[in-house]
């Protein structure tokens, strides 16, 4: 970890020693707790929107499904992606009149509802977790998508033809950029453990086996169903000549499925 890392987690554990109740001002602690709470719900949506694609595009969709059969999951897909974009727009950068974001929330205990005596820490702390160039540039994109694609659909120079183009977001940026926004938001939060996550989205650990969460269940399902994984049995006699023409990456695949479902090996 460097230095300035070690100095931003130094800093925050020592306010997350401290409950809201002693860094906050008393009449402002009822509107922190009903704006954080609005915050933390929208951080929590976009973490498992952002998890969800990434086990989206981690499952071997391409070897188990044919084109014909991927209509449902690029929907769930692009759903997905647009949510992200729209969750992440409103919740770094809300321009609309009156609206909550987290640059305004985070201004707002700076500028009037921390108590004078942790002014200066807190100000520290904000210019260490204030958005990178890098993060910025992947911030400019996410709301050029969500302007002129998702939300509304600008036609250039006002003619039928061409649609505005807008250069598209990767999932891992969106993993970056959710990463940078949820270390504010902890930075804010005045408490030792938040989670933004719920139990069937995180990785536990059962008598030394990976518990599946509702989302490995749902895939697991299409593995199951696939003719890849289920080939041996439906030829029959002619899967030995036919085995032949599955690739090396097909044939890993299937086999891991087929151990996973108690199947021998093909």
């Amino acid at each position: 970890m460097n230095t300035q890392a070690e100095a931003l987690c130094e800093y925050m554990a020592q306010l997350h020693d401290r409950q809201p109740e002693e860094v906050l001002l008393p009449e402002h602690l009822e509107t922190y707790r009903k704006q954080h709470s609005d915050i933390y719900q929208r951080i929590v949506q976009l973490h498992h929107t952002i998890i969800s694609l990434e086990r989206i595009i981690d499952f071997p969709f391409q070897s188990l499904c044919s084109p014909s059969e991927m209509t449902f999951w690029d929907t769930v897909h692009w759903n997905f992606v647009h949510m992200g974009v729209v969750l992440l727009s409103g919740l770094i950068d809300d321009k609309a009149s009156g609206a909550h974001d987290l640059d305004q929330f985070r201004t707002r205990i700076f500028e009037q509802w921390i108590r004078p005596g942790f002014r200066d820490e807190y100000r520290n702390q904000r210019i260490r977790t204030e958005l990178s160039s890098v993060h910025r540039s992947i911030l400019d994109r996410v709301k050029k998508m969500r302007n002129k694609i998702v939300v509304h659909r600008e036609l250039e120079r006002a003619s039928l033809l061409p649609l505005t183009s807008v250069s598209g977001i990767l999932v891992r940026e969106l993993r970056e950029l959710f990463d940078a926004v949820e270390r504010q938001f902890r930075a804010c939060c005045f408490c030792p453990d938040v989670r933004t996550t719920s139990r069937d989205y995180e990785t536990t650990v059962v008598d030394g086996k990976r518990k599946p969460t509702s989302l490995d269940n749902i895939l697991d399902c299409v593995a199951r169903n696939s003719k890849l994984v289920n080939q041996p049995e439906e030829t029959g006699q002619y899967w030995a000549v036919l085995r032949e023409h599955v690739s090396a990456d097909e044939l890993r695949v299937m086999n891991e499925y087929r151990r996973k479902f108690a199947k021998s090996e093909a």
